[in-house]
């Protein structure tokens, strides 16, 4: 139970991790050094998970959004 713990909060950091490639230069800088060191199809897993994780957090505020509003 507590490794598949572990393992959701890498998933979640992972999905988050797109945010932060976005709007911090450390950590871009620090993926692209990352990065020269894994296989291609690591670093397109990674892009693919961050592009996930922001339209997966983008949903959640539009739909929280629009509940919050259509109750009026």
């Amino acid at each position: 139970m507590v490794g598949e713990a572990g393992e959701i909060v890498e998933w979640i950091k992972t999905g988050f991790g797109g945010w932060r490639y976005l709007l911090s230069p450390s950590y871009r800088q620090a993926k692209h050094r990352d990065w020269k060191h894994e296989k291609t199809i690591y670093i397109i897993w990674d892009v693919c998970i961050g592009v996930a994780g922001m339209l997966v957090s983008i949903a959640l505020v539009y739909l929280a959004t629009a509940f919050i509003f259509s109750n009026r």
